[in-house]
């Protein structure tokens, strides 16, 4: 046993190598094909240098773990400020936030405060009040699936880059088995590490999807300004809860999002994911929630905020062969009316944490008219 868990530490180690070096032909694949200049950066993905990509670059590279609280560069944008929740409900589980523009805050911060999103908003509001508890009040939050996984490195990837993504995720080698008890050992020791790992199959098919991204000629418009990940949190002055979002690349000057959706369904249906996902309502939510922050006041009337929601495209991202990239925006009139279901939703969320009221919009009797 002592030797294999040698082997294992071993091949992890030797691993750190072979995974930057996949990373780096990925990167020399995708941008070579496609010189697009992205974010103002010569010749690499998010400044990357080709020629830097080795595991010595990986060791000194700056992990995201701290949020930086550095203002954005529009007028009058507000910067990230440091503040203590004691007045709050849930200070016990966040007692200090950043509010405003926040970069560069890592993803289980984000996911780890008690503030409202989009998503629990809409658990919520879509008549689930008892799973809203459930998950977000009592903590019992699902496990995270295979296709969550998936979109999680492609953002990752696609977003960040390669650095970034070799600090959250690891690939296996290609020809790794995980029923054998040295790739058993393997696994465990990256769990352990805290990494979540990537089959090498997997890992090929996100460099897909990542020339095809790149390839689309209005991402590459998009991302000639802005940055990955920006995070935007204010608290509400109507309700005292805690509200945030988190973009997958912003240009705060110029208030243009992008927002990346993986998608196993051909973009001729993607129509149908926006319906069932609620992604009229996230581009609401985003749009609404940066133009307040940005204009230090709640309240503003849609008008406020249209500019952001017309130019607030939804990439969607094919994971299969051809691996299709294609840019969506959202019809303003479902745009304004997904406003206000939110704003009400959040009023009676309010509430419902005031009083501890979590009953599900169930009851009576409905009849059903079957198509069969």
């Amino acid at each position: 046993m002592f030797s294999l868990f040698r082997l294992a530490v071993l091949s992890m180690y030797i691993d750190q190598t072979t995974n930057l070096a996949r990373l780096a032909t990925l990167e020399r694949i995708s941008v070579s094909r496609y010189p697009v200049g992205l974010p103002g950066q010569p010749g690499g993905f998010l400044g990357l240098s080709l020629d830097t990509m080795s595991t010595s670059a990986l060791a000194t590279a700056t992990p995201l773990a701290t949020a930086s609280a550095a203002p954005p560069t529009g007028v009058g944008a507000p910067a990230a400020t440091a503040v203590a929740l004691d007045r709050l409900p849930w200070a016990d589980r966040a007692p200090g936030c950043s509010l405003g523009i926040v970069r560069n805050e890592p993803s289980p911060i984000y996911h780890g405060t008690p503030a409202v999103g989009i998503h629990r908003l809409a658990t919520f509001g879509e008549g689930h009040p008892a799973l809203y508890h459930w998950q977000h009040i009592q903590g019992n939050n699902k496990d995270q699936t295979p296709a969550m996984l998936l979109g999680r490195g492609t953002h990752s990837l696609l977003l960040e880059g390669p650095v970034a993504f070799a600090t959250e995720f690891v690939v296996a080698p290609e020809d790794m088995a995980f029923n054998t008890v040295a790739g058993k050992a393997w696994k465990n020791l990256q769990a352990a590490s805290g990494k979540a790992v990537f089959k090498h199959d997997d890992f090929v098919n996100i460099g897909r999807m990542r020339t095809g991204f790149l390839a689309n000629p209005d991402v590459q418009e998009r991302l000639m300004a802005g940055e990955p990940e920006v995070v935007v949190r204010k608290v509400c002055s109507r309700t005292g809860l805690l509200l945030q979002a988190r973009f997958d690349w912003l240009d705060v000057d110029s208030r243009m999002a992008l927002d990346l959706k993986t998608t196993s369904k051909e973009l001729e249906q993607f129509v149908f994911e926006v319906e069932d996902r609620h992604y009229t309502r996230q581009v609401a939510w985003y749009s609404r929630l940066l133009a307040e922050v940005l204009e230090g006041r709640d309240g503003l009337p849609f008008e406020a905020f249209a500019d952001i929601a017309q130019n607030f495209l939804l990439v969607g991202q094919e994971t299969f062969p051809t691996w299709r990239s294609q840019a969506f925006n959202i019809n303003l009139d479902k745009v304004r009316l997904a406003d206000n279901q939110n704003q009400g939703d959040l009023i009676e969320l309010a509430r419902s944490i005031s009083a501890q009221i979590w009953t599900d919009r169930t009851g009576g009797i409905i009849t059903l008219d079957p198509r069969k």
